[in-house]
């Protein structure tokens, strides 16, 4: 059962991106075993499983190859944190 937590941003922003990259980050901290990994709009994960990929910023998180769930919501790191929590199970 492995999971990964996609994190995505547009490439032009480069304080969003900033953004999401410490929300990533913050969640290892408390994961270390978690895989994660930053995007942008072109991202292939994004675009086949997010019905709005054009909204940034945006989670995805994956099991086994698969998406679990996503949010488009700018949140909080404890807002990501838990919002992980509850969707890995």
């Amino acid at each position: 059962m492995s999971h990964k937590l996609y994190g995505f941003a547009h490439s032009s922003d480069t304080v969003l991106t900033q953004y999401v990259e410490e929300q990533l980050n913050a969640i290892l901290i408390q994961h270390p075993d978690l895989e994660i990994e930053l995007g942008n709009e072109n991202n292939e994960v994004l675009l086949k499983y997010s019905n709005t990929p054009d909204r940034f910023p945006c989670l995805i998180l994956v099991k086994n190859g698969v998406a679990k769930s996503y949010i488009h919501a700018k949140l909080s790191n404890d807002e990501a944190y838990n919002w992980f929590v509850a969707k890995r199970g």
